[in-house]
């Protein structure tokens, strides 16, 4: 369970500073990503971040 949670940080952060990179240093307007539809926990995830789903990818 430690180890779950500790995973589970560490990519909320990866996400956080891929976003601060990407829209700060690189100046992008929109990024984009793939996940497996049945990988609940991760769409939340990506939710919770600010991720939208589009034209029926998410």
């Amino acid at each position: 369970m430690v180890r779950t949670l500790g995973v589970k940080v560490l990519g909320i952060a990866a996400m956080k500073e891929m976003m601060i990179f990407g829209f700060g240093e690189l100046d992008l307007n929109k990024m984009w990503l793939r996940v497996e539809v049945d990988n609940k926990q991760a769409i939340k995830s990506y939710i919770h971040k600010g991720y939208v789903e589009e034209g029926g990818y998410f």
